[in-house]
């Protein structure tokens, strides 16, 4: 009796097994409409990036070398004494504005200038001497006594001419307007030739001298316009190239070239470094991205431009640079959309959308 009671509890107990299972099975319609929420779980999720773009162009660029240099004077001369003896006067100090033939000292010109009026009083002498002998006659005076008295006089004149030299050696003159900036002497000491008094320069014109390496060099022509940057004064100008040095320097393979820049206001000082930027020929119709564009890959360089609304990524040839872009060799071509914002965190092939102002780029959207 109770193996007859197991055995119906089991039968029972299986139908409603059985009777669960089947209910848990969907019908055909809710199959059906569970599929594409399920399809849509197992897909994988695609990011939409969004990113402003503009279109590529032809632009030109100037090609310009680029070297830096020193400021010198136009004209700077160092005065000397062209005799020896006392300094009787000094004409200028440090910071003077001279004027051409100021007298800038005199070397014992007092003792100079009476040596030349002696010598001048000697060759009036002769002179005269010459003369009356000569008016005489040779029945007076002898062929001898005339040749002698006219060599007489020519020595004397020679002596007269050198009294003469050294008076105006003893005066030493200014050749050129300028500003003293060296003074090596003081009134009363003794000089000898070739002791330096002063040295003055003339700033009106302020020459800039750099060097230029040989591979550019014969891409400068005197004469052509140069732009002359002071750092010290904040400050641009215009130059000329005046002249190239035919000599380069045998270690660096450099020329020397030198640039007249004016400088009527004087605000450009000796010594002052400055840098030429010195535009050599112009390029048309080349395509010019700002460097910031471009991504240094572990594959080479690359650029990422939009097409059927996907990024594609473009490896490129880069060339010059200029400023802050750089020219692209090969890659892109004109008319190509190229990314311009949001292109660093863009993958090849990856869906985008295009916003006009990247400043209201919101967070990217999930694609449908």
């Amino acid at each position: 009796m109770k193996r007859k009671t197991i055995i119906i509890v089991s039968t029972v107990v299986a139908l409603a097994v059985c009777v669960s299972a089947i209910a848990a099975i969907p019908s055909k319609e809710e199959a059906a409409a569970a599929s594409p929420a399920m399809e849509a779980a197992a897909t994988p999720t695609v990011v939409r990036a969004n990113v402003a773009v503009k279109p590529v162009h032809a632009s030109q660029l100037t090609r310009t070398v680029r070297v830096n240099g020193i400021t010198l004077a136009k004209k700077d001369v160092t005065y000397a004494a062209q005799t020896a003896g006392r300094l009787e006067y000094v004409g200028a100090d440090i910071g003077d504005m001279i004027k051409r033939r100021k007298t800038l000292a005199r070397v014992d010109y007092k003792t100079q200038r009476a040596l030349e009026m002696q010598a001048q009083a000697s060759y009036r002498l002769a002179e005269a001497t010459h003369a009356r002998m000569a008016s005489l006659g040779a029945d007076l005076v002898s062929a001898q006594k005339l040749d002698e008295a006219r060599y007489a006089m020519q020595g004397a004149r020679a002596n007269l001419d050198l009294a003469t030299a050294n008076a105006a050696n003893a005066v030493v003159k200014a050749d050129t307007r300028g500003e003293v900036a060296e003074k090596f002497v003081e009134k009363g000491e003794f000089v000898a030739p070739g002791t330096p008094l002063f040295r003055v320069v003339d700033t009106r014109t302020i020459v800039v001298e750099a060097a230029i390496p040989e591979s550019q060099i014969d891409a400068i022509t005197t004469g052509s316009e140069v732009t002359v940057q002071i750092d010290a004064l904040s400050s641009t100008y215009t130059g000329i190239v005046r002249t190239i040095i035919p000599k380069a320097d045998p270690a660096s393979r450099t020329f020397t070239v030198r640039v007249d820049v004016e400088n009527a206001d004087g605000r450009i000082l000796v010594g002052m470094s400055a840098s030429l930027q010195i535009d050599t020929n112009t390029l048309a119709n080349v395509i010019k991205v700002p460097q910031e564009l471009v991504i240094e890959g572990t594959d080479g360089r690359y650029v990422y431009v939009v097409h059927n609304d996907r990024a594609r990524k473009v490896p490129v040839t880069l060339g010059d640079t200029d400023g802050d872009e750089v020219v692209i060799t090969r890659g892109i071509v004109l008319n190509d959309m190229l990314v311009t914002f949001g292109h660093r965190n863009l993958t090849d092939n990856q869906p985008v959308n295009i916003v006009d102002q990247p400043i209201a780029m919101v967070a990217p959207s999930v694609a449908n």
